[in-house]
């Protein structure tokens, strides 16, 4: 009887034991907003503001916020918005009521400049350097 009862006592504080390391893996463990909503991305190196000169000649400012926004201006006045996300090493814009473009950067040059190329899009071959961010 007493082996029977040793034994149950054993087992009892093992179950113990091991409820309490689950609840502390638990805890350790990041947990996600009671809505199901996902946490933000943090904000990515890409982020930030771009000189860009298109195959055309044309001078744009193209702006890439840490929320996956963007706007891109010329003159100082917005031609562009949308979101934008990072695939891998491409670049995804998907403008407002448009299809998603997607661009690989080339090396940049000694000056930070760089070209991009893609499927099409505006950007597609246009030089680009960063200017802040």
């Amino acid at each position: 009887m007493k082996r029977t009862a040793l034994a149950c006592m054993t087992l009892a504080l093992a179950a113990c034991g091991q409820n309490n390391r689950t609840a502390q893996e638990q805890q350790a463990q990041p947990t996600t907003p009671a809505t199901g909503a996902m946490a933000p991305a943090a904000p990515s190196a890409s982020a930030g503001v771009y000189e860009v000169t298109t195959t055309d000649n044309q001078r744009l400012t193209k702006r890439l916020n840490a929320d996956g926004s963007y706007l891109i201006s010329r003159d100082g006045t917005q031609t562009e918005s949308g979101r934008w996300r990072e695939s891998g090493q491409q670049l995804c814009l998907t403008p407002q009521g448009g299809s998603e473009t997607c661009y690989t950067g080339s090396q940049p040059d000694a000056s930070g400049a760089f070209v991009m190329q893609g499927s099409g899009g505006a950007l597609n071959g246009a030089s680009v350097r960063r200017t802040a961010g």
